[in-house]
């Protein structure tokens, strides 16, 4: 699976001399959690949290060892755990695509955190033939 970057996907972001983006250190208490404005029947939000439910299920880890972190910006993961290892979590209505794309912050995360995995969901959508979880170790050292 190929990972690329996204460049300039937010207006820019606090950086080191380097250049590369200044990460954010998991809170303890957390913002609020994003709310959907519209109700609609199927949102990013819904598949993001199913995509996440699922990771849970998966590392038997319940809300208070595995934190949905999604709401605090500039971490460079979706969730965060007991054990202090990161997850970025990218979730696929459909079959797995060949790459998925990572923002600055979330490579930054992967190449400086020896624990940090990126978990590629697919398959979300009802119709979808199977869900397919793929837990892609150190994906800095991978690419």
């Amino acid at each position: 699976m190929r990972i690329t970057t996204r460049r300039n996907a937010r207006p820019a972001a606090p950086s080191t001399a380097s250049g590369s983006p200044t990460l954010s250190e998991p809170r303890a208490i957390l913002p609020a959690q994003r709310q959907r404005t519209v109700p609609v029947s199927y949102t990013v939000q819904d598949q993001e949290d199913a995509a996440l439910a699922i990771v849970r299920k998966i590392l038997a880890r319940d809300d208070e060892r595995l934190r949905d972190v999604r709401a605090q910006r500039g971490l460079g993961a979706d969730a965060w755990d007991d054990l202090g290892r990161f997850y970025e979590v990218k979730s696929v209505r459909n079959r797995e695509r060949d790459s998925v794309t990572v923002t600055p912050h979330e490579w930054e995360r992967a190449r400086t955190e020896k624990d940090f995995f990126l978990v590629v969901v697919s398959g979300l959508d009802s119709h979808a033939e199977q869900t397919v979880v793929r837990f892609i170790i150190d994906p800095y050292k991978s690419s």
